[in-house]
């Protein structure tokens, strides 16, 4: 909130505000390539890209518009991709100079989207699964048993995907070829992240962490 991001460069043992000017109310996610070249999106009013080049020292605004930005990631320094309210999703392929509006076929939240190169990846939201194959071209629903949303996704690696949400969520699937391997159904977790193939860390709101 306030338009704050927080850089560490000793491991997480203190943390440095990086401030936007002017600020603004929400930034929702942020996405590095390197110690110098990144992005933040945000805003509750409409969707903004900030990039910086020099490891978040100065911000210059590349990209606005209606549908709030919930989630971004880059494939590398050129090719990446934001997600929204609305079912939007936009993709740039010279690091966040333009953006180009992708067809998701669906009016929801997309809550998070991934990439494990420039033309596979995933998105979860408030309607469930979709992957690409294409770069985004076409988006795919994938069958899930998850009734309410799923807001974030990660990989183990390159054919391991869990996605986790609201009242029935782990959701662990393969994914060459897709299909569904298992379905934990705990309560509602709002983040996940794997260290390695075997531990996993993820977030029970509003205070709980599990591994």
């Amino acid at each position: 909130y306030n338009g704050i991001i927080l850089k560490t460069i000793d491991g997480g043992n203190s943390w440095l505000p990086l401030n936007l000017s002017p600020p603004y109310k929400s930034l929702m996610d942020v996405f590095f390539v390197s110690e110098e070249l990144g992005w933040v999106i945000g805003d509750m009013e409409d969707g903004k890209i900030w990039r910086t080049t020099d490891g978040g020292n100065n911000w210059d605004l590349v990209f606005e518009n209606d549908p709030i930005l919930i989630s971004i990631h880059f494939a590398d320094s050129l090719t990446g991709w934001v997600s929204g309210t609305q079912g939007a999703i936009y993709k740039t392929i010279d690091g966040g100079d333009n953006w180009e509006y992708q067809n998701s076929n669906t009016p929801g939240y997309l809550n998070k989207i991934m990439f494990i190169d420039d033309m596979y990846g995933w998105i979860c939201g408030s309607e469930g699964l979709w992957h690409t194959q294409d770069g985004g071209e076409n988006w795919i629903s994938v069958p899930s048993p998850a009734t309410h949303w799923l807001k974030d996704l990660t990989f183990i690696d390159e054919n391991n995907l869990w996605s986790c949400g609201n009242y029935c969520t782990i959701i662990v699937y393969t994914i060459r070829p897709v299909h569904q391997s298992g379905c934990l159904l705990i309560s509602t977790y709002s983040q996940i992240h794997f260290c390695n193939n075997c531990i996993i860390w993820t977030i029970f709101p509003p205070t709980s962490i599990y591994n």
